[in-house]
């Protein structure tokens, strides 16, 4: 063993003992440490049970801390009453504690990131997982440490003036998000919302993954400065690029398939790929992200170093979680639950679709209910040009119906009614 590994784990136990000092001295002071830190964070056993007990109790002071500890048979566990005393007499002002909150949070972040590359060493030593469940393992352990941080609590005036200064920002533009490329769409829902889950469920041979292939091909366009993830679990990344390139050359994708290309279509194929390669979207193929804990590990861990407009999942049914439920109803119900999380986490819109079969969501579990907003799909029949979209639920916006046009051979959504402009590109 090395001498780092024989080291102590991060901790300090100074601003421990200040801390909880502070809060002896003036308990107005637990309020703003418990917006940064938790027992948990606290090293010493010690400290934690006496920071549970501060929290428990309505009174603070030094008697009724150990009057507590005294119930709960843990004052002696505590060191006794002259170590609580002790803390009040090793604080003569309680100025600087979220200071010292911080610093606690800081090593208690450390130790959890050393537990966690320790728990690798070790699977990594003994080979009882393969490299991705690892790695995912340490992405998911960074991404907790980064998330799970206590944030301050705004205050109702501060809450106030956040939404006005939203309003106002929004008066300029008249929308609420990010514009999905297609304009009967945006008049519906002025834009995709940051924060916000989106389900668009369909029967199959509808056009919803290529709906969703369209929104994401048009915010990279739009938003160019900016990356949007799309995650198909259903196709493959090179037949999502060739539909791509159909729908911005509008060459048929039966021939791009075969290769069928005719005289003077190469300028512009090659022309039209140049462009595409400009935009960006990352599409992933990978079965290892059908996974939806491992999906959200590669989701923060991407945007740690670029800023993400959009998500989009193709699609939930082919996904399945970490955690063994007894049905895929519950597990289907538990991963639309983290679908949301993640929208609010990475701070994006994230679009999911969802299969139907015979007008019923297949193993559904509780996707209507936990989704901020549902969309779905319908046609006439198979052959038609028209897609419907009723908006079944609505984050703010209600219900509402619209149709667009689409064409199936170039897998293109034009961006109006207007027959000329289906020869314009969205």
């Amino acid at each position: 063993m090395t001498q780092k590994q024989t080291l102590p784990m991060p901790h300090d136990q100074n601003a421990e003992i200040a801390i909880l000092g502070a809060i002896l001295l003036n308990p107005s002071k637990l309020a703003p440490v418990r917006q940064i830190i938790s027992a948990d964070d606290f090293y010493k056993e010690a400290h934690k049970k006496i920071f549970t007990v501060m929290c428990e109790i309505e009174d603070i002071s030094y008697l009724t801390v150990i009057q507590e500890l005294q119930k709960k048979k843990q004052i002696e566990q505590c060191g006794g009453e002259d170590y609580i005393l002790y803390f009040v007499e090793s604080v003569s002002v309680s100025a600087g504690v979220e200071h010292q909150a911080r610093v606690i949070k800081g090593m208690s972040d450390k130790r959890a990131l050393i537990h966690a590359c320790m728990t690798a060493s070790e699977a990594c030593f003994d080979g009882r997982d393969d490299l991705p469940e690892i790695m995912a393992g340490i992405k998911d352990a960074i991404r907790k440490i980064e998330f799970g941080q206590v944030t301050e609590t705004m205050t109702p005036t501060q809450l106030l003036k956040s939404a006005l200064d939203l309003i106002e920002e929004r008066s300029k533009t008249n929308q609420v998000g990010v514009l999905t490329g297609i304009q009967k769409i945006d008049n519906r829902l002025a834009g995709l919302e940051k924060g916000c889950s989106y389900i668009i469920m369909a029967e199959s041979t509808i056009g919803k993954s290529a709906v969703c292939l369209n929104i994401a091909d048009n915010v990279s366009a739009t938003l160019p400065e900016e990356h949007v993830l799309l995650f198909t679990l259903e196709s493959t990344d090179k037949i999502l690029t060739m539909r791509r390139i159909s729908r911005k050359t509008r060459i048929p994708l039966t021939r791009l398939r075969k290769g069928n290309i005719r005289h003077g279509e190469w300028e512009e194929l090659i022309g039209s790929s140049d462009a595409l390669a400009q935009r960006n979207l990352q599409i992933t193929d990978k079965t290892a992200y059908a996974n939806m804990e491992k999906l959200t590990a590669y989701c923060h861990t991407y945007a740690m170093s670029q800023k993400v407009s959009l998500i989009v999942i193709d699609y939930i049914q082919l996904m399945n979680s970490s955690v063994k439920y007894s049905s895929k109803h519950l597990e289907l119900s538990a991963i639309a639950k983290q679908i949301n999380f993640l929208a609010k986490e990475i701070d994006c819109p994230v679009i999911c679709v969802s299969q139907e079969t015979d007008g019923k969501t297949r193993e559904s579990g509780d996707i209507f209910t936990f989704s901020d907003n549902v969309l779905r799909l319908t046609k006439d029949n198979e052959t038609s040009g028209t897609i419907h979209i009723d908006g079944q639920k609505g984050k703010d916006t209600g219900k509402w119906f619209t149709d667009i046009d689409f064409d199936k051979y170039t897998m293109r959504v034009f961006n109006t009614d207007n027959s000329e402009e289906q020869h314009k590109e969205v």
